[in-house]
């Protein structure tokens, strides 16, 4: 919490507004299937709604996800939770969350019949009653790092990412478990190295075949995201089920787990651009990286094919990489250090040119296009042999025609009858190519 303020003043804020949703059945609604893609249950928050003072002794992060869906139901300004919590603390809250039993301690956990698959990689069968006790003990991280995509929605003036959750496989998922029915795929989480309490994350016995997950471990679900979420649902239904999971445990770093995701990504559908950029195989990703980070490109790249300009994404990933990739030629990791600090800044004046362009509606005008992109990457690869200013961005730009309708489009096979071309980059290059520049 930030200084000045704590959780009773909140809490009391909270308490005399409830009524606004309660007494909407479409926002109580709403509510309630919000914070279920966290994990909560549909009956705890039932719990606080009919009794608000409860949530005095509840979790912070979840007391923070209730006023933050609250706020985001009434615009009351005074719930907006980030006057109340500072950036990190939010970036928690939103971590796959399920309320903490306090009373039950679930680490250090032993686990049997387990065998080594390599030297950081061990497989054994998990009862649906550990995974529900993991789930509910807030054990089992979605952590968006590593997770193939997040679900990102403007609600007011916030920017909410989640867990991307299809309910409808979580039901059949959940009636399957119930009925015995489903059958038992393997799961895969990672014990995030540099997590445990006492260096060690697992220790294993050769002799006795098993493994124990120590204290402070964290554990992040790289495969079996909603199998987790059905296996806490049934489980809540009926506590006498029975049901074992094959579970891959790794020890593996966030990078290693990415990995992992893109590989997994060539027998499951995960968007293309969303694998490569967990695969971080070439020097352009790292590249792509540091404009994510560093650049004003932050929060408007996207991963999936589709942007999601509602959140503000104004290029695609992949075709940043291929055309850095294509432009470059980067052979070395210094090489693709200096060639990012020259991208963020070339962007940063490229935005701060033509911002109010790119986050514009208007579908005729190309410079805000994602495939432009590819364009401004050669166009970046010019300015920086020829030692132009970056301030010449801005001349270059407004000397383009950038009407959909402009003939010379058509002429480089970029457009045809308004549509981009299959070999639209193809002709995007060779277009910023042909473009004089002086110093």
């Amino acid at each position: 919490m930030r200084t000045g303020k704590n959780k009773v003043d909140l809490l009391n804020i909270v308490i005399e507004n409830i009524d606004l949703v309660r007494r909407n059945a479409k926002a109580d609604n709403e509510i309630k299937e919000q914070l279920s893609e966290y994990g909560v249950l549909e009956g705890e928050v039932q719990k606080y709604f009919n009794n608000p003072k409860l949530m005095q002794d509840i979790d912070i992060r979840l007391f923070g996800l209730i006023t933050e869906q609250i706020y985001l139901k009434t615009g009351v300004k005074e719930l907006d939770i980030k006057d109340w919590f500072n950036k990190s603390e939010i970036t928690e809250m939103h971590q796959f969350y399920m309320d903490n039993e306090a009373d039950e301690e679930v680490f250090p956990l032993t686990l049997e019949n387990v065998f080594r698959v390599d030297a950081d990689v061990w497989s054994c069968p998990v009862d649906i009653k550990t995974i529900a006790r993991l789930m509910k003990a807030n054990l089992l991280y979605y952590n968006y790092d590593i997770q193939r995509q997040a679900t990102i929605k403007k609600r007011l003036d916030e920017i909410i990412v989640r867990p991307t959750v299809n309910k409808k496989n979580v039901k059949e998922m959940t009636s399957l478990l119930l009925k015995k029915e489903l059958l038992p795929t393997p799961l895969a989480f990672n014990g995030a190295i540099r997590t445990s309490d006492s260096g060690e994350e697992f220790i294993y016995n050769n002799k006795s075949h098993t493994l124990t997950i120590t204290e402070g471990t964290r554990l992040d679900i790289l495969d079996g995201y909603h199998r987790c979420l059905a296996s806490l649902e049934a489980y809540s239904k009926n506590p006498e089920l029975s049901f074992n999971f094959t579970v891959q445990f790794t020890n593996w770093s966030t990078s290693k787990a990415q990995q992992y995701q893109a590989q997994l990504s060539k027998a499951t559908p995960i968007p293309k651009s969303r694998a490569e950029e967990l695969e971080k195989s070439r020097y352009a990703d790292l590249i792509v990286q540091q404009l994510k980070t560093e650049s004003d490109l932050k929060n408007r790249v996207g991963s999936d094919k589709r942007l999601n300009t509602v959140a503000g994404e104004i290029v695609n990933y992949s075709v940043l990489t291929k055309a850095i990739d294509t432009e470059f030629h980067v052979k070395s990791k210094m090489d693709a250090n200096d060639v990012g600090d020259y991208l963020v800044k070339f962007f940063d004046h490229l935005l701060g040119y033509f911002l109010e362009r790119f986050e514009s509606r208007n579908d005729s005008d190309l410079l805000r296009n994602n495939k432009m992109f590819f364009g401004y990457v050669v166009l970046a690869k010019r300015f920086r042999d020829n030692g132009i200013p970056l301030k010449n961005i801005k001349e270059v730009l407004e000397g383009i025609d950038f009407d959909r309708k402009g003939n010379h489009w058509e002429e480089y096979k970029i457009i045809k009858n308004g549509y981009f071309t299959t070999n639209a980059e193809k002709g995007i290059k060779k277009y910023f190519d042909s473009i004089e520049l002086t110093k």
